[in-house]
């Protein structure tokens, strides 16, 4: 099998390519992290010697020119190659090397016009190394330059910066890059990544010795950068609008971000004078499938959390919430909350009007438990319905409780009118047969049971939005004793000997609680349907064979004790709010953690508590990877792409990508790892590392990386020789090589200080020289009596 030699295997083209080359080819190749399975061997580009015999071996070298200084020095390697070496160069370029070169929509660049082009300030270097490749064509090595418009699509690179933007600030327009008045209406010719790496492969798997030597790979259909930017604030962003970026703005950004001067080319390129094979597709044509392969790569699947736990819990569950809230950088959505953002917003309709008018009329402090649940449940509906809950999740809890505030919520229907009285009573009410069998039963079943009775209310069911409904439940349990102990709600003597009684404060509770736990067991009844009024003529007429049968076997089966008219009402689709939501939204995954040891008990759970809990609800939501949008949102999109996301793409032939899920999920059962306590290898001062911030991090690093290339151009350098002298002296006994070594950088200390004096020195005299010759330029082609005549003579005439 022949050999392809790919460099460098870290940028998004290149990994592209060698994975469409790695069924017909031995692919190795340059990388500094382990690359992905298909490449068989490996080495960094400091290891000189691996890798030049690497390209010595290699039938197909393909080196994209993206990390100038690693290209400039592979293609000198090869160029002092002994013949034999490689028969093919595929060199990937950029179209920025075409960035000044006139164009027109009547006069397209073509291929054969290479020779003319005139790159930006930026890819100057580009266009020298596309020379120099060029320069080592021979009978025994073909070279082929492939220059690609801006290219898009697998997780982005070139336009990585306006996806991020798009999906990551939901609530305002997309920024369009561009510093020309009206910005956005310049032409920018893209390629899609899977068309760059087809080419390289048809390029590396035929005889290319009739191509082009220069080869542009453009998208058949033109767009401009302002439907570009339109295109994916569409596909990603909520707010559907753009705006053109200040220009302090892109002077600040594009100095950090050069691929910014790529979208503000303006050029005009002929995609038939290619003589490779394009899918002749579009970028906003194909822009829906390509936020799709955004979202995908980079692993943005949203993040939605929702707990669940019963009354008494409260202050534990809030904490939880808002360590999930910062760790994964999600919005926290409570009753209150909830209301504050509705009653903030200008477009909440009817709804903020009804709130409005309770929160006026409370004279004292606002309280949250006087506003009603169908309201609740529509300014939870309306924060679910935002841009950062849908595209980015969210961390809720405290709510609902019924499933009719669950429709509300989750629905992208509004919420159907409140029933009145009359007709609760109307649906309340049992037909008469109903009422004598339930007699019947509870004179059997006791007092007791007619006091737990629950009257099932009427449930309007509509259409769930799949997209607001949460990714993970996580249900924190108690039991009643439990739950007493922390409210107290448990009986107390007040003085000694005095009968134990409970409290207002813990009798409230308990009311409390025993409402709650009517209303979540709810959850999925439905009321006994009504029994059909028989019309006059089948009062006539006389029963049939199979109604005979019928009333038999329901005869059987009240002997034998059972309620049959009861089961068939009680149509039972899920015994609590997790259920619902696991029967509702199929995606959703639950973990049961119980709060105390007799709950754990009673639920055949293991009990986990402290660090125990937290290392499983991490493993849960987690499960061995974390979410891509917990880079995103705190470290400005410094994120690896998902390998595997990246390969499906690259195989995709535009289908959805179908994740399979273990079949062995967390459960409240199983047990982990993790659940032994704290990993026993973590250093003692952990703690304050983790305490630091992503920018202290940053700054950080920028003194580590400029004190290792101090190091590393002179201090190594100096200890060396010195190292060497100290060899030589080996022998002699009197030698003390301590001090030799430092006396000796000490000296070469000084030395380098004197270089360095010298050097300042001769860089302020040059420029010295350089302003008197632009005053003498200026000062000719002026009249002295002008302003600046004036000072540049009165400048010269100091300095002589």
């Amino acid at each position: 099998m022949p050999t392809a030699f790919v460099s460098p295997l870290t940028t998004l083209a290149c990994s592209c390519v060698a994975h469409l080359l790695s069924p017909k080819f031995t692919v190795t190749g340059l990388c500094t992290d382990p690359p992905p399975a298909f490449v068989q061997s490996f080495t960094g580009p400091e290891d000189v010697a691996t890798w030049s015999k690497m390209l010595k071996e290699a039938d197909v070298v393909v080196l994209s020119l993206e990390q100038e200084g690693l290209a400039d020095e592979i293609l000198s390697v090869m160029k002092f190659m002994s013949a034999g070496a490689p028969k093919k160069l595929i060199v990937v370029s950029s179209i920025g090397t075409w960035s000044h070169t006139a164009s027109s929509a009547a006069s397209p660049l073509t291929c054969s016009q290479y020779p003319s082009r005139v790159p930006s300030p930026y890819h100057q270097e580009h266009k020298r190394l596309e020379d120099y490749a060029l320069s080592l064509r021979s009978p025994g090595l073909q070279v082929n330059v492939l220059c690609p418009g801006v290219l898009y699509g697998m997780g982005e690179e070139d336009m990585y910066m306006t996806f991020r933007d798009a999906w990551q600030y939901q609530n305002t327009p997309v920024l369009i890059p561009s510093l020309t008045e009206g910005g956005g209406k310049n032409t920018v010719p893209t390629c899609h990544v899977k068309d760059l790496g087809n080419a390289v492969k048809a390029v590396a798997e035929t005889d290319s010795s009739q191509l082009d030597s220069y080869i542009l790979l453009v998208d058949e259909e033109r767009c401009t950068l302002e439907e570009i930017v339109r295109s994916i604030s569409e596909n990603l962003n909520r707010t559907k609008s753009v705006r053109v970026m200040a220009e302090t703005s892109y002077e600040n950004v594009a100095l950090d971000h050069p691929e910014f001067a790529l979208l503000n080319i303006d050029l005009f390129v002929d995609s038939a004078s290619s003589p490779l094979p394009m899918t002749g597709r579009s970028f906003v044509a194909a822009a829906p499938e390509t936020c799709k392969e955004f979202v995908r790569c980079r692993n943005l699947k949203p993040l939605k959390i929702a707990l669940v736990s019963p009354p008494g819990l409260e202050e534990d569950t809030l904490k939880r919430a808002n360590e999930l809230k910062s760790k994964y950088s999600l919005p926290l959505l409570t009753r209150r909350s909830c209301v504050d953002i509705l009653l903030k917003s200008e477009e909440a309709g009817p709804a903020k009007a009804e709130l409005e008018a309770i929160w006026n009329a409370e004279e004292d402090e606002k309280d949250i438990t006087k506003v009603p649940d169908q309201l609740l449940a529509k300014a939870f509906r309306f924060c679910l319905a935002s841009g950062t809950c849908m595209a980015h999740g969210y961390v809720m809890c405290d709510f609902p409780e019924s499933e009719n505030d669950a429709f509300v919520m989750f629905s992208d229907e509004p919420p159907p009118p409140e029933p009145s009285e009359e007709d609760v009573k109307e649906e309340e009410e049992p037909p008469k047969k109903e009422d004598k069998k339930k007699d019947k039963k509870k004179d059997k079943k006791g007092s007791q049971q007619e006091e737990e009775e629950i009257v099932i209310a009427p449930v309007v069911e509509f259409p769930l939005n799949p997209g607001r409904g949460p990714t993970h439940v996580l249900c924190f349990p108690a039991s009643d004793e439990h739950l007493f102990s922390l409210n107290g709600a448990l009986p107390v003597a007040e003085e000694e000997g005095a009968e134990p009684t409970v409290s207002e404060a813990g009798q409230a509770f308990k009311s409390r609680l025993a409402a709650y736990r009517t209303a979540t067991s709810k959850f999925g009844l439905r009321p006994p349907k009504p029994e059909a009024t028989p019309s006059e003529e089948e009062k006539e007429a006389p029963p049939s064979e199979e109604k005979k049968e019928g009333d038999m076997g329901a005869q059987d089966a009240g002997a034998e004790g059972e309620d049959v008219d009861t089961k068939a009402a009680e149509e039972k689709t899920a015994t609590s709010l997790v259920e619902w939501l696991e029967v509702k939204f199929p995606e959703c995954k639950s973990a049961t953690l119980p709060s105390d040891e007799k709950c754990a008990k009673e639920l055949s759970l293991a009990f986990l508590e402290g660090a125990q809990c937290d290392a499983y609800i991490n493993e849960f939501i987690e499960e061995g990877a974390i979410p891509g949008i917990v880079f995103m949102n705190t470290k400005e999109g410094v994120e690896e792409r998902t390998e595997s996301a990246i390969l499906d793409a690259v195989d995709n032939d535009g289908s959805e990508t179908v994740v399979e899920e273990k079949e062995d999920g967390p459960t409240g059962s199983s047990t982990t790892t993790a659940a032994d306590g704290p990993d026993p290898t973590k250093l003692p001062h952990a703690a304050l590392y983790e305490e630091v911030t992503v920018d202290e991090a940053e700054e950080v690093q920028l003194f580590v990386d400029e004190y290792k290339k101090y190091c590393s151009d002179n201090v190594m350098k100096q200890v060396t020789l010195g190292m060497m002298n100290i060899l030589k002296n080996k022998d002699d006994p009197d030698f003390d090589v301590v001090d030799y070594l430092g006396d000796f950088l000490i000296q070469e200390g000084k030395k380098l200080e004197r270089e360095g004096e010298d050097v300042a020195k001769k860089e302020f005299d040059a420029v010295l020289k350089h302003v008197d010759e632009m005053s003498s330029r200026l000062i000719e082609g002026r009249d002295d009596s002008t302003i600046a005549g004036t000072v540049f003579s009165n400048f010269s005439s100091s300095r002589a």
